[in-house]
Formats: structure tokens, sequence, C-alpha cells
């Protein structure tokens, strides 16, 4: 899919990010679950525009951008994240070092952990 045409970044106007669960192929292979496309070569940090967080204090801390593991797809008109599946220690990203869990509201509106750098909401 192109993107062709104004986004809402052209007018000034930064919508929140699309947050899922990334699904799994029989094979294992985490795939997007807008298109249904392989997004393993993603992996990594991604940002999170917008962010709904559960914990006040956290989201004072971390502000508009939230920084999370886990998968990308480019493939829509607003990039879709998803996250790695992780509990509050984070402790499956990068043996836990430098990383913590934080509760996000996903935009099937369910809670659910996210990796965090340890940085971002020790402020």
């Amino acid at each position: 899919m192109s993107r062709s045409g104004p986004d809402l970044g052209d007018f000034g106007i930064v919508p929140p990010t699309v947050v899922r669960h990334p699904p799994t192929s029989r094979a294992s292979m985490h795939l997007c679950a807008e298109c249904g496309v392989p997004i393993e070569g993603t992996k990594g940090s991604h940002v999170v525009q917008r962010p709904n967080l559960v914990s006040d204090e956290v989201a004072d801390a971390v502000g508009d951008r939230l920084v999370v593991f886990g998968f990308v797809c480019e493939r829509h008109r607003q990039p879709v994240v998803h996250p790695h599946p992780t509990n509050r220690y984070a402790a499956n990203v990068n043996g836990g070092r430098g990383w913590t869990g934080v509760r996000l509201e996903f935009s099937d509106t369910v809670v659910r952990w996210v990796a965090t750098p340890e940085s971002q909401v020790e402020r």
C-alpha cells in the first residue's frame, strides 16, 4: 500500500498510534494484527504516540511518546505497533537489563504489559 496524499502530521496533528497484540502463525512467526503480513524483521524499539497508560505517574514521566520493544507494520496509513508480550519486569527483553514493564491500553481496550526503557519512566 502506498502512502499518497497528506496525512494528519502535515497539519500538525499527531494521532494516537494503533497498538495491537501480535498474533503468531503456526510456525510461531509474528504477524500484523491488521493485515496478516509477517513482521518478524521489524523486531526492536518503536514509538507509541499518545499512549494510554494505566498509571498516571508513568504517564506524567513518559509524556506523549512511549518507546516500546516489539514489532511494527508500516504497510498502513499510520504505523501499527505490536509490543512484544512481557511482564512487569520485562525479563524477556535483553534479560531485563535496562527495561521495565508498564501497563498500556491497546487499541482493543485490553490492558497489557509492554517493555519500555527504564530511563523513560525514571524521571
